[in-house]
């Protein structure tokens, strides 16, 4: 049977909207979401699931990071707490995607998670920080994020799209750990979103298997 196909309209051009769509889509046993010509800016990383396809018009689709944030934590807080202390929380929302570390540590030692709430000086995540943050050794949070990822998916694909990490606008908020790092992937295998050229020319079938690290089927 073949899977159904949503397509997100231009009213529907904003990253909570299409996550929206893709959740939708794996709810009622997979799909494929088309997205539509045009450049999005993505405040939030796109959780793929599984038996989704994220589809896009080649070239002209291109989705693009929005320009990093940078938040100070504010005391000490502990490995395993779902919530952390920030200086301000202006600009962060409920599901947006944000990362965690501090100046000595970065690897497994940092944290990406999904934001589930923000009260004045305070945001929960929707898992536990990886390591205990101490003032001293300057933790933040950032919004550092791939732009499209999945946990544990399968039969999942990201066709005709082309990804824009905004390195320019994003000086200090690149992912640590949990994506590339010096155009390497863990393994010491090359990120083939690393080269500009590349990027720009879009990703489909086995290079999102690097890109993001999903499991994609063949053409």
């Amino acid at each position: 049977m073949a899977r159904p196909r949503e397509t997100v309209g231009p009213d529907l051009a904003s990253a909570a909207a299409i996550q929206t769509v893709i959740d939708q889509a794996a709810e009622a046993g997979g799909g494929r979401v088309v997205l539509p010509a045009g450049e999005l800016v993505l405040d939030r990383g796109l959780e793929l699931r599984s038996n989704v396809e994220l589809v896009g018009q080649g070239g002209n689709t291109i989705l693009r990071k929005a320009p990093g944030r940078v938040y100070a934590l504010t005391g000490y807080h502990n490995y395993g707490m779902c919530d952390v202390p920030l200086a301000t929380t202006e600009g962060l929302a409920p599901g947006m995607t944000v990362s965690v570390h501090d100046r000595l540590r970065g690897g497994f030692y940092s944290t990406f998670a999904r934001v589930t709430w923000v009260h004045p000086g305070w945001a929960g995540l929707d898992h536990g920080i990886e390591a205990d943050y101490a003032a001293d050794e300057e933790p933040v949070l950032t919004t550092a994020f791939p732009l499209v990822f999945g946990h544990g998916i399968a039969s999942a694909a990201v066709r005709d799209l082309a990804l824009d990490g905004s390195r320019s606008t994003n000086p200090h908020t690149r992912m640590d750990g949990r994506g590339s790092r010096d155009g390497r992937l863990p393994g010491g295998q090359p990120d083939r979103g690393a080269d500009p050229a590349r990027r720009r020319s879009g990703v489909h079938g086995r290079s999102a298997d690097l890109h993001l690290r999903l499991r994609v089927p063949g053409p």
